[in-house]
């Protein structure tokens, strides 16, 4: 289950081709979805999706649509790292 939230921005974003990331994960995403954009592929990306499910608005990391589906990805900090 996804358990996504709005969350300002604290600092700028990374900003590519107009779009606004949050992380470098996020944009290696990005930059993977548009090659296969230039291969001739027809896939969207939405960057930082905010959206309204009951009670409450939500964000996600990405939005994307690819082959008439909608998926959501969320990109979550390595937590093994926080132990070192």
């Amino acid at each position: 289950m996804n358990n996504a939230w709005v969350v300002p921005l604290k600092k700028p974003g990374i900003v590519e081709d107009g779009l606004t990331f949050r992380s470098s994960a996020e944009l290696a995403l990005y930059r993977a979805a548009r090659r296969m954009q230039d291969r001739g592929e027809r896939v969207m990306v939405f960057p930082n999706a905010g959206g309204r499910v009951p009670g409450r608005n939500v964000e996600v990391d990405l939005l994307v649509v690819y082959r008439g589906r909608c998926g959501v990805i969320e990109i979550e900090p390595p937590r093994f790292l926080w132990r070192l």
